[in-house]
């Protein structure tokens, strides 16, 4: 067996899980996912969901889409403004129930 065998399996898994985060987040669903890449489809959710777990501040609560930060600029937090008012609105009415 060749000694590069293990490193190059780590660096396929590595782009894998890099395109599976990219068409994500370019909105293709998890079967158009694994039919791009030939990966099954639960492996592709895990993936995905173990990045959108390991960056929480990088998604939008309300929809989940990815928020490009800008750096030096404060951190955004919903993508758009009806996102922020729905979550907004939905916390008041939790408050005062």
């Amino acid at each position: 067996m060749n000694i590069f065998v293990p490193y190059l399996l780590k660096e396929v898994n590595y782009m894998v899980k890099e395109e599976v985060i990219k068409l994500k987040i370019e909105g293709k669903s998890y079967s158009e996912i694994s039919r791009i890449l030939g990966v099954n489809e639960s492996t592709a959710k895990t993936i995905y969901n173990r990045f959108k777990n390991s960056h929480p501040e990088s998604f939008c609560p309300m929809c989940s889409k990815f928020l490009i930060q800008t750096k030096g600029h404060r951190q955004k937090r919903f993508c758009s403004s009806k996102c922020k008012d729905h979550y907004w609105n939905l916390m008041k009415n939790q408050k005062n129930k």
